[in-house]
Protein backbone atom coordinates (compact mmCIF):
# COMPACT_ATOMS: atom_id res chain seq x y z
CA UNK A 1 0.00 0.00 0.00
CA UNK A 2 1.32 3.50 -0.83
CA UNK A 3 2.21 5.83 2.02
CA UNK A 4 -0.67 8.26 2.54
CA UNK A 5 0.31 11.86 1.85
CA UNK A 6 -1.53 14.04 4.34
CA UNK A 7 -0.09 17.27 2.94
CA UNK A 8 -0.80 16.80 -0.79
CA UNK A 9 -3.64 14.27 -1.20
CA UNK A 10 -5.25 13.77 -4.59
CA UNK A 11 -8.04 16.28 -3.91
CA UNK A 12 -5.74 19.08 -2.72
CA UNK A 13 -6.55 22.14 -4.91
CA UNK A 14 -2.91 22.66 -5.89
CA UNK A 15 -2.49 19.00 -6.79
CA UNK A 16 -5.62 19.14 -8.94
CA UNK A 17 -4.55 22.37 -10.63
CA UNK A 18 -0.96 21.43 -11.39
CA UNK A 19 -1.76 17.87 -12.42
CA UNK A 20 -4.14 19.37 -14.98
CA UNK A 21 -1.30 21.62 -16.20
CA UNK A 22 1.05 18.67 -16.60
CA UNK A 23 -1.58 16.59 -18.37
CA UNK A 24 -2.31 19.48 -20.73
CA UNK A 25 1.38 19.72 -21.63
CA UNK A 26 1.41 15.95 -22.23
CA UNK A 27 -1.53 16.29 -24.62
CA UNK A 28 0.13 19.21 -26.43
CA UNK A 29 3.23 17.08 -27.04
CA UNK A 30 1.16 14.66 -29.20
CA UNK A 31 3.19 11.70 -28.00
CA UNK A 32 1.08 9.01 -29.62
CA UNK A 33 -0.02 10.44 -32.99
CA UNK A 34 2.24 8.29 -35.17
CA UNK A 35 1.63 5.22 -33.04
CA UNK A 36 -2.18 5.56 -33.18
CA UNK A 37 -2.02 5.97 -36.97
CA UNK A 38 0.08 2.82 -37.29
CA UNK A 39 -2.10 0.62 -35.05
CA UNK A 40 -5.61 1.21 -36.33
CA UNK A 41 -5.71 -2.47 -37.27
CA UNK A 42 -4.49 -4.68 -34.40
CA UNK A 43 -2.24 -7.55 -35.45
CA UNK A 44 0.13 -10.10 -34.01
CA UNK A 45 3.03 -8.22 -35.62
CA UNK A 46 2.01 -4.97 -33.90
CA UNK A 47 1.67 -6.85 -30.60
CA UNK A 48 5.16 -8.31 -31.02
CA UNK A 49 6.75 -4.93 -31.74
CA UNK A 50 4.91 -3.12 -28.96
CA UNK A 51 5.25 -5.95 -26.45
CA UNK A 52 8.96 -6.49 -26.92
CA UNK A 53 9.79 -2.79 -26.79
CA UNK A 54 7.63 -2.11 -23.75
CA UNK A 55 9.25 -5.06 -22.02
CA UNK A 56 12.58 -3.30 -22.55
CA UNK A 57 11.20 -0.14 -20.96
CA UNK A 58 9.50 -2.07 -18.17
CA UNK A 59 12.81 -3.72 -17.35
CA UNK A 60 14.43 -0.28 -17.30
CA UNK A 61 11.80 0.94 -14.84
CA UNK A 62 12.85 -1.75 -12.39
CA UNK A 63 16.17 0.13 -12.25
CA UNK A 64 15.58 3.81 -13.09
CA UNK A 65 13.77 5.00 -9.92
CA UNK A 66 16.42 3.28 -7.78
CA UNK A 67 19.17 5.03 -9.75
CA UNK A 68 17.32 8.32 -9.28
CA UNK A 69 17.11 7.72 -5.52
CA UNK A 70 20.88 7.33 -5.43
CA UNK A 71 21.39 10.62 -7.26
CA UNK A 72 19.02 12.72 -5.15
CA UNK A 73 20.72 14.74 -2.42
CA UNK A 74 17.81 15.21 0.00
CA UNK A 75 16.54 12.39 2.19
CA UNK A 76 12.95 13.63 2.03
CA UNK A 77 13.01 13.42 -1.76
CA UNK A 78 14.36 9.89 -1.60
CA UNK A 79 11.52 8.97 0.76
CA UNK A 80 8.91 9.74 -1.89
CA UNK A 81 10.76 8.43 -4.94
CA UNK A 82 11.67 5.13 -3.26
CA UNK A 83 7.97 4.33 -2.96
CA UNK A 84 7.68 4.07 -6.74
CA UNK A 85 10.88 2.03 -6.94
CA UNK A 86 9.50 -0.32 -4.28
CA UNK A 87 6.25 -0.79 -6.20
CA UNK A 88 8.06 -1.50 -9.49
CA UNK A 89 10.03 -4.20 -7.67
CA UNK A 90 6.91 -5.96 -6.42
CA UNK A 91 6.76 -4.41 -2.93
CA UNK A 92 6.92 -7.40 -0.55
CA UNK A 93 6.54 -10.09 -3.24
CA UNK A 94 9.37 -10.91 -5.63
CA UNK A 95 6.87 -12.64 -7.92
CA UNK A 96 5.11 -9.30 -8.50
CA UNK A 97 7.98 -7.37 -10.08
CA UNK A 98 6.23 -5.32 -12.73
CA UNK A 99 8.54 -6.19 -15.62
CA UNK A 100 8.00 -9.89 -14.86
CA UNK A 101 4.25 -9.37 -14.81
CA UNK A 102 4.40 -7.66 -18.18
CA UNK A 103 6.40 -10.53 -19.66
CA UNK A 104 3.65 -12.88 -18.51
CA UNK A 105 1.03 -10.60 -20.07
CA UNK A 106 2.65 -10.44 -23.50
CA UNK A 107 2.94 -14.22 -23.59
CA UNK A 108 -0.86 -14.25 -23.44
CA UNK A 109 -0.80 -12.13 -26.62
CA UNK A 110 1.49 -14.58 -28.43
CA UNK A 111 4.75 -12.72 -27.87
CA UNK A 112 7.38 -15.40 -27.25
CA UNK A 113 10.90 -15.34 -25.84
CA UNK A 114 12.35 -15.60 -29.34
CA UNK A 115 10.51 -12.40 -30.29
CA UNK A 116 11.99 -10.61 -27.28
CA UNK A 117 15.45 -11.74 -28.35
CA UNK A 118 14.89 -10.82 -32.02
CA UNK A 119 13.78 -7.29 -31.09
CA UNK A 120 16.07 -6.60 -28.12
CA UNK A 121 18.41 -4.35 -30.12
CA UNK A 122 15.77 -2.39 -32.08
CA UNK A 123 17.75 0.76 -32.81
CA UNK A 124 15.18 3.58 -32.35
CA UNK A 125 14.19 2.35 -28.89
CA UNK A 126 17.80 1.60 -27.97
CA UNK A 127 18.66 5.21 -28.82
CA UNK A 128 15.70 6.58 -26.85
CA UNK A 129 16.56 4.51 -23.78
CA UNK A 130 20.22 5.50 -23.91
CA UNK A 131 19.28 9.18 -24.17
CA UNK A 132 16.98 8.79 -21.17
CA UNK A 133 19.75 7.17 -19.13
CA UNK A 134 22.07 10.02 -20.05
CA UNK A 135 19.45 12.63 -19.19
CA UNK A 136 19.17 11.15 -15.72
CA UNK A 137 22.94 10.84 -15.29
CA UNK A 138 23.53 14.44 -16.40
CA UNK A 139 20.66 16.07 -14.52
CA UNK A 140 22.28 19.00 -12.72
CA UNK A 141 19.71 19.30 -9.93
CA UNK A 142 17.37 17.27 -7.77
CA UNK A 143 14.43 19.15 -9.26
CA UNK A 144 15.35 18.13 -12.80
CA UNK A 145 15.48 14.49 -11.71
CA UNK A 146 12.05 14.81 -10.11
CA UNK A 147 10.71 16.44 -13.27
CA UNK A 148 12.09 13.66 -15.45
CA UNK A 149 10.45 11.03 -13.25
CA UNK A 150 7.15 12.89 -13.38
CA UNK A 151 7.35 13.16 -17.15
CA UNK A 152 7.75 9.39 -17.36
CA UNK A 153 4.61 8.90 -15.26
CA UNK A 154 2.33 11.64 -16.62
CA UNK A 155 1.10 9.70 -19.71
CA UNK A 156 0.79 6.43 -17.76
CA UNK A 157 -2.99 6.03 -18.04
CA UNK A 158 -2.89 6.67 -21.79
CA UNK A 159 0.00 4.25 -22.20
CA UNK A 160 -1.70 1.41 -20.32
CA UNK A 161 -4.72 1.65 -22.62
CA UNK A 162 -2.50 1.88 -25.73
CA UNK A 163 -0.63 -1.20 -24.52
CA UNK A 164 -3.85 -3.09 -23.98
CA UNK A 165 -5.30 -2.13 -27.36
CA UNK A 166 -2.03 -2.91 -29.16
CA UNK A 167 -1.66 -6.33 -27.58
CA UNK A 168 -5.34 -7.34 -27.80
CA UNK A 169 -5.31 -8.45 -31.43
CA UNK A 170 -8.28 -10.82 -31.01
CA UNK A 171 -11.30 -11.03 -28.71
CA UNK A 172 -9.81 -14.06 -26.98
CA UNK A 173 -6.54 -12.27 -26.29
CA UNK A 174 -8.44 -9.22 -25.05
CA UNK A 175 -10.35 -11.30 -22.51
CA UNK A 176 -7.19 -13.04 -21.32
CA UNK A 177 -5.27 -9.77 -20.98
CA UNK A 178 -8.02 -8.25 -18.86
CA UNK A 179 -7.33 -10.88 -16.21
CA UNK A 180 -3.54 -10.54 -16.07
CA UNK A 181 -2.01 -9.09 -12.89
CA UNK A 182 -0.10 -6.51 -14.94
CA UNK A 183 -3.21 -4.83 -16.33
CA UNK A 184 -5.27 -5.24 -13.16
CA UNK A 185 -2.54 -3.49 -11.13
CA UNK A 186 -1.69 -0.76 -13.61
CA UNK A 187 -5.28 0.29 -14.18
CA UNK A 188 -5.33 1.17 -10.47
CA UNK A 189 -1.91 2.53 -9.48
CA UNK A 190 -1.13 5.12 -12.15
CA UNK A 191 -3.25 7.92 -10.70
CA UNK A 192 -1.30 7.65 -7.45
CA UNK A 193 2.03 7.76 -9.30
CA UNK A 194 0.90 10.91 -11.11
CA UNK A 195 -0.31 12.49 -7.86
CA UNK A 196 3.03 11.67 -6.24
CA UNK A 197 4.96 13.41 -9.02
CA UNK A 198 2.83 16.55 -8.78
CA UNK A 199 3.23 16.52 -5.00
CA UNK A 200 7.00 16.38 -5.45
CA UNK A 201 6.76 19.48 -7.66
CA UNK A 202 4.75 21.32 -5.01
CA UNK A 203 6.86 20.14 -2.09
CA UNK A 204 10.36 20.56 -3.52
CA UNK A 205 10.14 23.39 -6.08
CA UNK A 206 9.30 26.56 -4.16
CA UNK A 207 11.37 28.95 -6.31
CA UNK A 208 10.94 29.86 -9.97
CA UNK A 209 14.37 28.48 -10.78
CA UNK A 210 13.53 25.13 -9.18
CA UNK A 211 10.24 25.03 -11.07
CA UNK A 212 12.11 25.65 -14.33
CA UNK A 213 14.55 22.84 -13.56
CA UNK A 214 11.63 20.50 -12.89
CA UNK A 215 10.06 21.53 -16.20
CA UNK A 216 13.34 20.87 -18.02
CA UNK A 217 13.46 17.30 -16.73
CA UNK A 218 9.77 16.86 -17.51
CA UNK A 219 10.37 17.84 -21.14
CA UNK A 220 13.26 15.36 -21.42
CA UNK A 221 10.84 12.61 -20.46
CA UNK A 222 8.22 13.74 -22.99
CA UNK A 223 10.88 13.67 -25.69
CA UNK A 224 11.72 10.11 -24.67
CA UNK A 225 8.10 9.07 -25.04
CA UNK A 226 7.78 10.70 -28.45
CA UNK A 227 10.92 8.93 -29.70
CA UNK A 228 9.84 5.61 -28.18
CA UNK A 229 6.37 5.57 -29.72
CA UNK A 230 7.53 7.00 -33.05
CA UNK A 231 10.08 4.18 -33.24
CA UNK A 232 7.47 1.53 -32.44
CA UNK A 233 5.07 3.09 -34.98
CA UNK A 234 7.71 3.01 -37.71
CA UNK A 235 8.40 -0.70 -37.19
CA UNK A 236 4.70 -1.54 -37.20
CA UNK A 237 3.92 0.55 -40.28
CA UNK A 238 6.86 -0.97 -42.17
CA UNK A 239 5.05 -4.32 -42.29
CA UNK A 240 1.68 -2.96 -43.32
Amino acid sequence: MPVKDLVYPSDHPDVVHHTARFLKRKDEAALFDAYVAATRQPSLHAAIVLGTQWYRFSSLMSQLPSVAVGRLTETQMRHFVIQTAFEELGEHDGHMIHSHLFLEAIQVAGVREEHVLDWCTFAPVTAAIERLRQDLARSPSDQEILGLLHGLEIPANDIIEHLFAGLAHSPEVSTALQATPFFRIHRVVEDEHIRRGTANYLRFCPSLGEKMNFAHGFEHALLFWRCFFDGVAGAIAHRQ
